[in-house]
């Protein structure tokens, strides 16, 4: 923060990366900005209410809409925030809407994928490129891996019953989503701007028709591949939990 004509004014500093100091210290600043503590909010208002909309498409498992809203107020108040409004939505959401006994490591899951989107995305030029890297990196390591750990760990069943039905939805829904991030993030970037939640220099998503052609091309190949996996399940189980045994020595 900096102080003009007694006035204080947001810090809008943008980083090539998020290994420096710098960025970790503008990301600390932000837990005492009061404009970006009523913004996560706001973010964490929306996210428990979108807790309670999902589509369910099999056991343990459905499609959620919030992941926009993680992704957009990641990018605004920071990695450090993010760690705090993971914990406060997780928690919220559990006493709004309790779906059975509450368990921390549940709040991990969520926590990691809220620190993902800010970790790529916050005072950074926002890109095609870095959109895609989010939401990749919350799929596979918090919806893929630590989800399945953890419901393997709860309910004393094998990691692969739980993670081989989480890869095919991830990653047959990954286009779909990168194409919805994509189009908010370039609806919002400019009254962003205006609003000062983003500097003018962040404005770098560049959506072009050949981008829309490689992500069509790549869902119809990945909703391809899931349903041949779908259509013979058993064998795909049995097969990643051989490969599974053979690491583990089980």
């Amino acid at each position: 923060m900096a102080r003009t004509n007694n006035k204080y004014v947001r810090d809008l500093t943008v980083f090539p990366h998020p290994f420096s100091l710098g960025y970790w210290k503008m990301a600390a600043r932000e837990l005492t900005d009061l404009r970006t503590l009523i913004f996560a909010a706001l973010i964490i208002a929306i996210r428990v209410a979108l807790k309670q909309v999902f589509i369910p498409v099999g056991e343990s498992l459905s499609i959620y809409i919030g992941f926009i809203f993680t992704a957009v107020g990641g990018s605004v108040y920071g990695p450090v925030m993010a760690l705090i409004v993971g914990t406060i939505t997780d928690l919220l959401g559990f006493v709004v809407a309790p779906t059975g006994p509450f368990n921390p490591m549940f709040t991990l899951v969520e926590v990691l994928s809220t620190f993902l989107y800010a970790l790529v995305l916050y005072r950074q030029k926002i890109t095609f490129s870095r959109i895609l890297l989010s939401k990749l990196s919350v799929n596979v390591l918090a919806n893929m891996l630590l989800q399945s750990w953890v419901m393997s760990t709860l309910y004393g069943k094998a990691f692969y019953v739980y993670v081989v039905p989480r890869i095919i939805k991830n990653i047959v829904m990954l286009p779909f989503e990168v194409i919805i991030l994509s189009v908010l993030f370039g609806a919002l970037i400019v009254p962003m701007i205006r609003l000062r939640m983003y500097n003018s220099t962040q404005n770098a998503l560049v959506l072009r028709t050949s981008s829309y052609i490689i992500l069509g091309i790549v869902a119809v190949v990945l909703l391809v591949l899931a349903i041949v996996v779908a259509m013979d399940y058993n064998t795909y189980k049995d097969a990643f939990k051989a490969f599974m045994d053979s690491l583990f020595g089980k």
